[in-house]
């Protein structure tokens, strides 16, 4: 079973020699640009008072280089057609003509921020926002939201931000599509409908908004509504790799294999896309068990990552192989990639997913030190310091039998642990209840994973944790209830290899209740 997380199409970057302007031409046709601009600004539903307000020269309010500009506009010409990857040498050009284009930074942000590659995102970000006062105040808004959302992490700022935005231009789809974002994260799905929907009045062919209105019905449970965007979009020839990804992930939960297995095979061969399927699918393969296919794939997409020139991305891979093997209880393998991976890249989230996989194969000096230093360098971080940080330390605590101390690390967490977090905390909360000998509310826990399988997706506790629910109700004294939570996690395990030490446990488990 396969998983298609990528959302890049991407293709190598066909140089072009942008032609130099005079000085004079590019006065008259900046100025030119922004008289537009501001009859725009009227159209779209900004008040007079406003637009005078915030009335700038362009050169003021986005760059004095018409060679920028036009850098900046056929970078997101490629990015539009051909993905980030393509993108990125023009947007960089654009910087380096102007190193005070604002919003050329974040557009060279956004792109390193969908290619996985953080760090390099936050320092465009970062950059983009120390110029946010010499741009126009629909851009100063953009800036702000990246800003709370990718490099402080501030999501309340961030929501704030967006919430400003949509009521200054009334008329502009943006605001709410990542108000949408902003709900999902926190699990608020009603509200991330309301605002993709008024995201999609406002831009109906929008690609981005299209996979956020299906991929908002999907952690909604609502599979068959996300299928029936997919095919509408389709008909109407509107493609792109989120809807690609979308697609595989609907297969997926409705255990479609032949659909699966045709979404993974079109990213083969694709440069900077394939490895992000290929630990997608390495994902999707310890999901049912499968240990010995999820590793070579977990490790071809690192060698990939590695060679395509991006450290980071091949450190988070190398990560999230190693948060699966702690998971399904290879400690050693585990505390390895873990080690291999931070030799990449301490970005941010191959550090988070790193210290949670020391944390859970026993390696609690590592996994302190990472915690500590990710507390100290991202003090207002919403999912460092209420989801990322507290899982740690949970998975510290639990390892050293203390469920007490992990059921107060993860309080946190509550009662956002169903926003877009894969459930982690509720299944770490359930294995510390049940380490507690509190068999209801491990249950409750657990049970909590299984229903809301659109946003758990192929993470391996979604399905591990038919197994740990089966042992609650045994402790429970429901041995009927357990025997189906048992078969429920051996039918998804039927191929799995048959020497992984839990496997072997779960079915030995099982043949004591008949």
């Amino acid at each position: 079973m396969e998983q298609e997380t990528c959302f890049l199409r991407i293709l190598p970057p066909s140089e072009k020699t942008i032609p130099p302007t005079s000085h004079f031409q590019r006065h008259n046709r900046l100025n030119a640009l922004a008289e537009a601009a501001n009859n725009l600004r009227g159209k779209l539903g900004e008040s007079l008072g406003s637009v005078q307000k915030f009335n700038q020269p362009l050169e003021e309010a986005t760059t004095s280089s018409l060679e920028a500009l036009q850098a900046y506009t056929q970078g997101r010409k490629k990015q539009a057609e051909q993905g980030e990857a393509a993108a990125i040498p023009y947007l960089k050009l654009a910087v380096d003509l102007d190193p005070n284009f604002a919003y050329a930074y974040v557009a060279l942000g956004t792109s390193h921020y969908y290619l996985f590659e953080y760090s390099q995102a936050a320092t465009s970000l970062q950059r983009a926002f120390d110029l946010r006062e010499r741009v126009s105040q629909r851009e100063r808004f953009a800036i702000q939201g990246y800003y709370y959302d990718w490099v402080t992490g501030q999501m309340d700022k961030m929501g704030e931000t967006h919430m400003e935005w949509a009521r200054t231009y009334p008329r502009d789809y943006i605001p709410h599509l990542r108000l949408n974002a902003h709900y999902r994260f926190k699990g608020q799905f009603e509200k991330a409908l309301r605002e993709v929907r008024q995201a999609l009045e406002l831009s109906p062919n929008d690609v981005a908004s299209i996979y956020a209105l299906l991929i908002t019905y999907v952690r909604m449970n609502r599979i068959d509504d996300a299928k029936q965007v997919y095919e509408e979009a389709y008909a109407r020839k509107l493609d792109s790799p989120l809807l690609h990804f979308s697609r595989y992930l609907i297969a997926f939960l409705q255990r479609d294999d032949a659909t699966m297995r045709v979404m993974v095979d079109s990213a083969k061969g694709k440069p900077l896309t394939e490895d992000m399927l290929l630990i997608a699918d390495s994902e999707a393969q310890t999901y049912c068990g499968r240990l010995k296919q999820g590793r070579a794939l977990a490790e071809e997409a690192a060698d990939i990552a590695g060679k395509t020139g991006s450290p980071e991305r091949a450190a988070l891979w190398k990560a999230t192989a190693a948060l699966l093997e702690a998971e399904i209880g290879d400690k050693q393998r585990a505390r390895r990639l873990t080690s291999e991976a931070l030799d990449l890249s301490t970005g941010l989230d191959a550090s988070a997913t790193a210290a949670l996989a020391s944390a859970l194969s026993g390696d609690f000096a590592q996994a302190k030190k990472i915690a500590d230093r990710l507390t100290h360098e991202h003090p207002l971080d919403t999912e460092i310091q209420h989801y990322s940080v507290p899982m740690v330390r949970a998975g510290i605590a639990l390892k050293q039998n203390k469920p007490n101390e992990a059921i107060d690390s993860l309080k946190a967490s509550l009662p956002d642990d169903i926003g877009e977090s894969a459930l982690m905390p509720a299944y770490l909360r359930g294995l510390a209840y049940l380490q507690a000998g509190n068999s209801r509310q491990a249950a409750g826990a657990f049970q909590k994973v299984i229903d809301h399988p659109g946003i758990v997706e192929t993470a391996a506790h979604g399905a591990l944790a038919h197994l740990q629910l089966g042992r609650a109700q045994v402790m429970m004294g429901d041995k009927e209830a357990a025997r189906k939570s048992y078969q429920e996690f051996l039918t998804l395990w039927r191929n799995a290899d048959p020497d992984i030490p839990i496997y072997k446990q779960a079915k030995a488990e099982y043949a004591k209740l008949h």
